[in-house]
């Protein structure tokens, strides 16, 4: 009898992680860019430590960066930032970087509010990273805008947190 129950548990428990497994699969949202041709690639570091707001409130990680896009058809743009992190509450608030296109978040992907985790303590520094795409820019020029901020996870009112040595990568791709 104890067998056939557990016999009946194990049976019942595969069957949920097979139906959790296909449900995740099932609506994950990828997004592709297509076959690209590599047209220019601009690279911007910068060391000055910055304080961070509280989000959605952000600072900008570095300046206003212009690209080029182009003539023939619309382009695809990959934006990377790696920055260093310190002092943000483990376990408690977390780091958001942003991108924006031309003033917007609109069709970047994945979503421009990208949280980053961060254990980093008092004192200490890690790293953290985001890429994002922006796909169909029109041929001309562009504006990227990267910034950051901490976001109050647990509502208690109070944020800390710093961004040190960072870089900032632009790719720009045509479209084949």
């Amino acid at each position: 009898m104890n067998n056939s129950i557990r016999k009946v548990a194990q049976f019942a428990f595969t069957m949920a992680a097979l139906v959790l497994a296909l449900t995740t699969f099932a609506s994950a949202q990828e997004n592709t860019s297509g076959n690209l041709l590599l047209k220019s690639t601009v690279i911007k570091t910068n060391s000055s430590i910055l304080a961070l707001p509280q989000a959605p409130s952000t600072v900008d990680a570095f300046s206003l960066t212009y690209i080029y896009c182009p003539p023939g058809g619309p382009c695809t743009i990959e934006i990377n930032m790696t920055s260093e992190l310190s002092d943000i509450s483990p376990g408690v608030d977390s780091l958001r970087f942003y991108a924006k296109v031309d003033g917007a978040p609109v069709d970047v992907l994945p979503t421009t509010n990208l949280g980053i985790n961060s254990t980093a303590k008092a004192g200490q520094m890690e790293s953290g990273s985001g890429t994002w795409m922006r796909k169909n820019l029109a041929p001309g020029f562009h504006s990227v805008l990267v910034g950051a901020g901490v976001n109050d996870t647990n509502g208690d009112g109070f944020v800390s947190g710093y961004i040190g040595d960072r870089s900032l990568v632009i790719r720009v791709y045509s479209n084949q």
